[in-house]
């Protein structure tokens, strides 16, 4: 493996599906396990050590709330931590004399390129969210009245000191959550299977039922956000956009939290805006439906030597 180019480009052990070795089906398994015992080992000592500083916190803090987002802050980074380890471990299992300071090199994404990922889908967004808006007051003619009745501002202080937080935090968790799902698993899975589609859709799954089985609607709004990013890395052969476009849905999600849920429920704006249902559905599969086209877009452009 060649140092500092980065396991973000389709070429590296852990990127899409090409020019990946035969391995038996035996052994992937044993990979994805190996993974997974990993993940759990780590994430049990970093949930004993993050309860311990969230004990001392509900000590220090008498405001009920502030010592419940501060746990949520410390469960999202303790999660995103446990699956950075577990993927250096299972890295070097296969990467013998890997150090820890090579990996990080190999990883490190190019950040102008984390850019054009969150500005990817911040165009796409704008698509989904006019289609979303116009579907909902076709719907529903109060629509814009309910929402406008729901928006609060200022949010209160604890809420926001919890949104700088994570805001600060999404970049790194999105960044491994990429390297983990679309990139290592997807790798993983590519060495004994060869339709992409179905790589993908598996990716999906595991994605969503990593954050959690929560009704039907968001299980498949997970998988199609997944599918959308994995198009996107397929089409630029890299990892790195695919972590901007991940970073920017967080941090949409977390915002309109705050802004329209966090007030009555504040925990609630560190997963979602609110109750998956079939419209929230269709906002994703049009979210990324326009992501792949816009992706695709770029880089025929590119190949005919229009974008540099």
């Amino acid at each position: 493996m060649e140092t500092g180019a980065g396991p973000t480009t389709i070429d590296e052990r852990y990127g899409p599906p090409q020019h990946a070795s035969v391995r038996s089906l035996k052994g992937v398994i044993r990979a994805l396990a190996y993974f997974i015992v990993c993940y759990f080992v780590v994430g049990i000592g970093f949930a004993m050590a993050l309860g311990v500083v969230a004990g001392f916190w509900g000590l220090v803090a008498h405001h009920t709330g502030t010592s419940s987002l501060f746990r949520h802050v410390l469960l999202a980074g303790g999660s995103s931590g446990a699956l950075f380890v577990a993927l250096f471990l299972s890295v070097r299992r296969t990467s013998r004399g890997l150090s820890f300071s090579a990996f990080l090199r190999c990883v490190w994404p190019q950040p102008g390129r984390v850019l054009r990922g969150a500005g990817l889908w911040f165009v796409a967004h704008l698509v989904s969210l006019a289609v979303f808006v116009a579907v909902s007051m076709a719907m529903d003619p109060h629509w814009a009245r309910n929402l406008a009745h729901d928006f609060v501002w200022p949010p209160q202080r604890e809420i926001a000191l919890a949104w700088v937080l994570l805001v600060v935090l999404f970049p790194f968790q999105s960044a491994i959550e990429e390297l983990v799902f679309r990139g290592w698993l997807t790798r993983t899975l590519g060495q004994v299977m060869q339709r992409r589609w179905c790589i993908a859709l598996l990716v999906g799954v595991a994605f969503s039922v990593a954050h959690g089985l929560d009704g039907y609607w968001r299980f498949a709004d997970y998988v199609v956000t997944s599918l959308g990013l994995s198009a996107l890395v397929s089409l630029t052969g890299r990892l790195d956009e695919a972590m901007g476009a991940h970073a920017m849905n967080n941090v949409w999600v977390a915002t309109t939290g705050v802004l329209f849920i966090g007030q009555d429920d504040p925990a609630s704006f560190f997963t979602a805006t609110g109750p998956i249902t079939r419209l929230t559905f269709l906002d994703a599969v049009v979210l990324a439906t326009t992501l792949y086209l816009i992706a695709r877009w770029r880089m025929g452009r590119a190949a005919r030597g229009v974008v540099s």
